[in-house]
């Protein structure tokens, strides 16, 4: 005979199991509507059926809502309830986030991108209004976010062409053929990271005997 009681049918000295509530999001509460003999308290399992919602972690007896003036997600610390439902407002939204330090503004909460002092892309501390200076991984005083050269020095542009020369660089080179040896082959190599690249091209089509002036351009990634 099979005793729905037993937590452990397979052994014949545990026979007595307790009644758990099925706890279905984990949250420490479960729901009357499914119960369960078990010999000991194991995740997804509670001692009590007070859940609002089993489906859903966020909706439960203990749940703190904060008021959340701006709508972006983040609420006022010091104005809150506690409920299992966010209290029905249409003037005002609430969540269960908080750490907003400006609740009147919309565009500022914990992690928002913003303008550091130096000009760079960042972001906003995890409980304070001030941007986070961006990082300069490669100390070459510009930012990560306006690098340009990752690993060398961006501020070095010694033949003024708007390209840092650790991005760009010259070299000449006279092709092998005989036959238009009198004309250099200029080539201008760029580094992967280096981008946004402008160049001009001038004096294409001259005829030189019997040949006729050639540009190529190419990229390789």
């Amino acid at each position: 005979m099979t005793d729905s009681t037993d937590c452990d049918d397979g052994d014949a000295n545990i026979t007595d199991g307790n009644l758990y509530y099925v706890d279905g999001d984990n949250d420490g509460f479960g729901t009357a509507e499914y119960l369960v003999y078990r010999c000991e308290l194991t995740d997804r399992l509670s001692e009590n059926a007070d859940d609002c919602d089993d489906r859903d972690s966020r909706y439960r007896p203990d749940a703190i809502w904060y008021e959340d003036k701006d709508r972006d997600g983040y609420g006022n610390s010091d104005v809150f309830v506690q409920d299992c439902y966010p209290p029905y407002d249409p003037d005002v939204w609430y969540t269960d986030l908080t750490g907003d330090c400006d609740d009147n503004d919309p565009f500022i909460y914990p992690y928002a991108s913003c303008v550091d002092a130096n000009g760079c892309l960042s972001h906003l501390g995890d409980l304070e209004c001030e941007c986070l200076l961006d990082s300069d991984d490669d100390g070459d005083g510009v930012c990560n976010t306006k690098d340009v050269c990752n690993g060398a020095d961006d501020s070095i542009d010694e033949d003024n062409n708007g390209i840092p020369d650790c991005c760009a660089y010259t070299t000449s080179a006279f092709p092998d053929s005989t036959l238009n040896n009198r004309t250099p082959i200029t080539q201008v190599m760029y580094f992967p990271s280096a981008f946004d690249l402008k160049f001009t091209v001038s004096s294409v089509g001259y005829r030189w005997g019997q040949y006729d002036d050639m540009v190529t351009v190419w990229w390789e990634a």
